[in-house]
């Protein structure tokens, strides 16, 4: 139970639920398979609505949430973190209740997984495209083979092919920019794909997770599923890159007024709920946007800009009109930059005159 004053993470199902039908639409219409990434919202409630949009399979960011969601059903799950020979009783358990996927960059370790599994396991190989996280760099032809060639021999884990996350289109402003990082993503994706077969795959599906890219393009040709997240509850971060309008974020952080000052208000809400995961606003980093309940902040005087974070409190300057009639106790509301930061923080979700459940480490 929460306390009085206390932050709170609401959740506006019917924008969340227009969201999920418009990227499934879109997939849809795209000719590819929906796999959506479950690490925004890590709630089986959330879950239930993507299954009404008729989505089947899943994606997730740890064996801990694959576990969370094969438990409420969820019966192909993709694992879309590299998998290592410490994660080999968490397949072994899953794989023997679900169609489970793994990814690996390293033949050896799927050979050593290989060797300690009992189920069918698909095995996907993570391909860099240019965000430089994880992943075989897309144009390294030798790297890639080896691995085709190394794991050509298993029984148990069986290839399925090549998965990306475009994450540099995270960094671009604006739909051209991100339409350009969809093509060089595309193109670098068919190069790895012809890499794998000329290796002696006997087939390979592509994946492509981004929210930017999956929300902006309308076709993927060369691919075969994509996996955005993001996108079910969007953000300022999304709404500053071109991905939605600011009327398609789904999120908000429901907060009281702790002091009004004649240059700013403070708010609590820090660190503690929001991440301290900043954007770029006129030239200013940006820790979100307090509005009034339910109120888009459409100009001047109509929302003020947290620009300091602490543990507990926001501070955020405020035009004159806005902070004008605010008492200390008002609830006013946080457009967060990264929702799935955001929506991580708290242990469950205020849904109108529901309080849904969702997922916590360790519990």
């Amino acid at each position: 139970m929460g306390y009085p004053g206390a932050p709170e993470l609401h959740i506006d199902k019917a924008i969340a639920l227009r969201n999920i039908r418009a990227m499934s639409a879109r997939a849809a219409s795209a000719g590819v398979s929906l796999r959506p990434h479950f690490k925004t919202h890590h709630s089986r409630a959330v879950g239930e609505w993507f299954r009404a949009s008729g989505v089947t399979s899943i994606t997730v960011s740890s064996f801990e949430m694959a576990s969370y969601f094969a438990e409420a059903g969820w019966t192909d799950i993709l694992v879309a973190f590299t998998a290592s020979p410490g994660d080999v009783e968490a397949i072994r358990r899953l794989s023997s209740r679900v169609r489970l996927g793994i990814l690996a960059e390293r033949p050896e370790a799927a050979v050593c997984i290989e060797g300690l599994v009992d189920s069918p396991v698909d095995l996907w190989l993570e391909i860099d495209c240019g965000s430089g996280r994880t992943g075989i760099p897309w144009n390294d032809t030798e790297a890639i083979s080896s691995f085709v060639r190394g794991t050509s021999g298993l029984h148990r884990l069986g290839f399925r092919g090549i998965l990306t996350h475009a994450g540099d289109s995270y960094s671009v402003r604006g739909p051209h920019e991100v339409m350009e990082v969809h093509k060089r993503t595309l193109e670098r994706m068919a190069a790895a794909r012809g890499a794998t077969l000329s290796a002696g795959a006997a087939g390979c599906l592509a994946s492509c997770g981004d929210t930017p890219t999956c929300s902006l393009a309308d076709s993927f040709p060369g691919i075969d599923e994509i996996r955005p997240g993001n996108f079910v509850f969007y953000d300022l971060m999304q709404v500053l890159i071109g991905s939605c309008r600011i009327g398609d974020v789904a999120a908000r952080v429901s907060c009281t007024v702790a002091a009004v000052y004649p240059d700013r208000i403070v708010v609590r809400c820090g660190a503690v709920h929001l991440s301290k995961e900043s954007v770029v606003m006129l030239g200013k980093p940006t820790y979100g946007l307090v509005v009034r309940p339910g109120a888009l902040p459409e100009g001047p005087g109509t929302y003020a800009s947290l620009f300091r974070l602490s543990q507990e409190h926001g501070v955020a300057s405020a035009p004159p009109e806005f902070a004008a009639d605010l008492r200390p106790g008002e609830r006013l509301e946080v457009i967060p930059v990264h929702s799935c930061l955001t929506c991580w923080q708290f242990p469950v979700y205020h849904c109108g005159k529901a309080v849904l459940p969702k997922m916590r480490y360790g519990e």
